[in-house]
């Protein structure tokens, strides 16, 4: 009897009011995604020649994280030496000033 006696003239609006906002996303915007994209390539370019340079070692990055910037402007990337899966590698970029905060290579 309830949904009889309920006035529904409101439901047109909440649903409009809901596919709006799941169209608008809940998460990241393309261009955070694309943003944050271009973080990790650059980082990991960077990341590369960086191992190259300094250590002489071919490295291969296969974890990246890009923090909120709410937290720090760092870019974490992670993997290990070409062809050698368990000497591992790190390096921690600020992709503002594409300083490097911290790296972690394997015991010679």
């Amino acid at each position: 009897m309830y949904l009889q006696s309920h006035n529904w003239k409101w439901l047109p609006i909440v649903l409009v009011a809901c596919l709006f906002l799941i169209g608008t996303g809940c998460g990241a915007s393309t261009s955070e995604v694309s943003d944050k994209a271009s973080i990790v390539e650059e980082a990991k370019d960077r990341g590369v020649k960086h191992f190259k340079d300094k250590f002489q070692l071919d490295v291969v990055f296969t974890e990246s994280e890009v923090l909120d910037t709410s937290i720090a402007d760092n870019v974490n990337l992670a993997g290990h030496v070409k062809g050698k899966a368990d000497k591992k590698v790190s390096i921690i970029y600020n992709y503002k000033t594409w300083e490097v905060v911290d790296s972690i290579r394997p015991k010679e």
